[in-house]
């Protein structure tokens, strides 16, 4: 089994939520995890998903 850390795109904490510089760090991320064979996922709050 493989355990891999992403870390969150650049945060916006102002708003609750990412920046533009965050967006594009997050579809960066998609475009290589959707390569993957991923089981599961796992969040911040702990939710499978």
């Amino acid at each position: 089994m493989k355990l891999i850390f992403i870390r969150h795109g650049d945060p916006d904490y102002a708003n609750d939520t990412i920046t533009e510089r965050g967006r594009v760090e997050a579809e960066a991320l998609v475009s290589r995890v959707s390569k993957w064979n991923v089981e599961k996922f796992f969040d911040g709050a702990e939710n499978v998903v």
